[in-house]
Formats: C-alpha cells, sequence, structure tokens
C-alpha cells in the first residue's frame, strides 16, 4: 500500500486508513494511559511498527480530530470498543507529543515497491546471517513474499537514509541453515558505503556479515 504524501489535505480515505494504523495499536488498550501514549508517540516518530512517518501521521490525525465522526464504516472492526470522544482525546493528547519530538528524524529505511526494481539481476554483495524475522526485527520492515521460478521468496527493497536502494532477499536453500541466511543486494548507490551504512543502521556487526568479493 502507498501511504499518502504529508504536505497536502489528505483525502477522507487517506486519512481514515491512516487512523485506522492508531486503531490497530489501541484495540486492546482500555487505559491508554500517558505512558501508552508516549510510547505510541515515539513509535511514530522512529517508525517502528506504525512506519508512515511522523508528518503522514500528524496531518492524518490532525484532519480526523476535526471531521465529524471517527469511528465509522472504515474503521477496523476491533475499533468498536473506542467511541469518538475517547478517541478524540486520544489524537488530542498525541499532536502535541509528536510536535514535543520535532524536528523529526530522516526514517532509517524507506521500504519501496519490490516489483519496481531489477533485485532478481542484482549482485550479492554480502550474506547476513539471520533469518527474515532478525531481518524484520532490525529492519522495522516487513518481507513481501515473491515467486522466484516457482520458489516463495522473501524480498524486501528499502532506501536507506544515506540514500543508497537495497535488496534483501532470504535464502532458499534445503538445510536449516540456509533459512538463516539473507542475501544483501545494492540496486542504487557504492556497494561497500552501502553495506557500512546497513550495518550502522541495524546494528550488524562484521560477525554477522560474509561479505562477497
Amino acid at each position: 500500500m502507498t501511504e499518502p504524501m504529508a504536505g497536502k489535505p489528505m483525502t477522507e480515505e487517506e486519512w481514515r486508513g491512516i487512523l485506522n494504523h492508531l486503531l490497530y495499536v489501541v484495540q486492546f488498550d482500555r487505559e491508554l494511559s500517558d505512558a501508552t501514549i508516549d510510547e505510541i508517540a515515539e513509535k511514530m516518530v522512529v517508525r517502528r511498527g506504525l512506519t508512515a512517518g511522523p508528518e503522514v501521521y500528524y496531518q492524518a490525525l490532525s484532519q480526523a480530530l476535526h471531521a465529524e465522526y471517527l469511528v465509522g464504516p472504515q474503521s477496523i472492526p476491533m475499533a468498536i470498543q473506542h467511541d469518538d470522544s475517547r478517541l478524540r482525546d486520544v489524537i488530542a493528547r498525541l499532536l502535541p507529543r509528536l510536535d514535543a519530538r520535532r524536528p523529526w528524524p530522516a526514517a532509517r529505511f524507506i521500504q519501496l515497491p519490490v516489483g519496481d526494481w531489477p533485485w532478481e539481476q542484482a549482485p550479492t554483495v554480502a550474506t547476513i546471517r539471520a533469518g527474515f524475522h532478525d531481518v524484520m526485527g532490525r529492519t522495522w520492515h516487513f518481507f513481501d513474499h515473491v515467486k522466484v521460478d516457482g520458489v516463495l521468496t522473501n524480498v524486501m527493497v528499502l532506501r536507506q537514509r544515506t540514500g543508497e536502494v537495497i535488496a534483501l532477499v532470504g535464502s532458499t536453500g534445503p538445510r536449516p541453515a540456509d533459512r538463516r541466511s539473507t542475501f544483501f543486494r545494492v540496486l542504487a548507490g557504492d556497494p561497500a558505503e552501502a553495506l557500512a551504512s546497513f550495518m550502522e543502521l541495524t546494528g550488524f556487526t562484521a560477525d554477522d556479515v560474509v561479505r562477497h568479493d
């Protein structure tokens, strides 16, 4: 799904789609304490689990606050435990917390559509000794599932904060150890700089990386 762009008014469909991100997060929390609101604001800023970006969330929630109703047919079903007044209170508490965290940092990674990039043809620069769960946990993004020669393959294409575009491709080898390997490919930018940036942004160390010369 392509997120709406910040900086211009969103359509109702767009801001309601973003509002659903918040509804999903708070669906099981009846207390919605200040500590919870602080945690949600921080996740929006660093894009952990809430990956649209603080600019997008701020704009969508600002528009939602002035809408006639919040919970409606477009809302996720689990949101019905929170009525409009409760959600307006959550948004009113979130917006100043987002303001307080300005200037917002640039995203470590922005996920790009797999189909727009020639990741299959790109050479493998390195093998990361980590399976897809570990990679998702460090990038805070999910793999796409793509069939390659009939084999379902985990693929993630990211633009790094430093500008390079990389592809992370899960190994499809038959051994259990193969499933704990992820191939690192560079689609735009200098390969050495891209790998160094990736390691710095994710915390993978030299022991986790096998470079391909």
